[in-house]
C-alpha cells in the first residue's frame, strides 16, 4: 500500500501495487482537492475538473508554478496550456533565456511550439550571430524545415548574400521538393 499527497494539495493518490526498478504495477485511487481547483480558478485557470486534476498532479502543476507563469503575462495562457507548459518544460528558466535573446512578450501557443520543434535559446542565439533576426513564427518554420545555422553558414560561404528569413525557408523547402521530384520519372512521355 502506498499513499502520496501531491504538492500544493492537488489531491491524494492511494494505491496498492509493486515496484521493481523503474517498473511497477497496481491499482490507485486519486482523491482530488476542491481547494486546489478553487485556488486555480482564482488565479484565472478555470475549467479544471477532477479528471484533469489527476494530470495536473502527475505533471506537478503546482500553485507556485501557476503563479509564476501568470506573473510572466503570457498571452493566451489558460488551464490547458499551463498543463502543456509542464509537459513540454516551458518554465521560468526557458522564459529568462528567451528574454536574454531579445523576446519581450510571449504567446502561450508559440512557447509550446518552440519546445515541440526545438526552438531553443541556443538555436536562436546561433541564428542571431549570423545576423538574422526572425520572428517567433519564422523561427518555428525554420526549425520545421531544418534551416539550421550550419545551412545558413553554408549559403553565406557560397556567396549567397542579402537573403531574408523567408527566402532562407523557401530555399530549404524548394531544395527538398527538387530532391523529391528528381527521384521520380515522368511516365507520361
Amino acid at each position: 500500500m502506498f499513499a502520496l499527497s501531491s504538492h500544493a494539495t492537488r489531491g491524494r493518490l492511494e494505491g496498492e501495487g509493486f515496484a521493481a526498478g523503474e517498473d511497477g504495477a497496481g491499482l490507485f485511487k486519486f482523491t482530488p482537492s476542491p481547494r486546489y481547483i478553487a485556488d486555480m480558478a482564482a488565479l484565472g485557470f478555470a475549467g479544471i475538473d477532477d479528471e484533469k486534476l489527476l494530470h495536473y498532479a502527475l505533471h506537478d502543476v503546482s500553485l507556485a508554478f501557476a503563479r509564476e507563469m501568470k506573473a510572466a503575462n503570457i498571452e493566451g495562457l489558460d488551464a490547458e496550456r499551463l498543463l502543456a507548459f509542464r509537459i513540454f518544460k516551458v518554465d521560468a528558466a526557458f522564459l529568462a533565456a528567451l528574454k536574454a535573446e531579445g523576446f519581450k512578450s510571449f504567446q502561450a501557443q508559440r512557447l509550446i511550439a518552440f519546445r515541440i520543434h526545438k526552438v531553443t535559446p541556443e538555436y536562436i542565439a546561433a541564428v542571431h550571430k549570423l545576423d538574422f533576426f526572425p520572428t517567433s513564427e519564422q523561427l518555428t518554420a525554420m526549425r520545421i524545415h531544418r534551416v539550421t545555422p550550419e545551412y545558413i553558414q553554408g549559403l553565406l560561404d557560397k556567396g549567397v548574400k542579402n537573403l531574408t528569413v523567408d527566402q532562407l525557408i523557401k530555399l530549404r523547402i524548394d531544395r527538398k521538393s527538387t530532391r523529391l521530384n528528381s527521384s521520380y520519372t515522368d511516365i507520361s512521355r
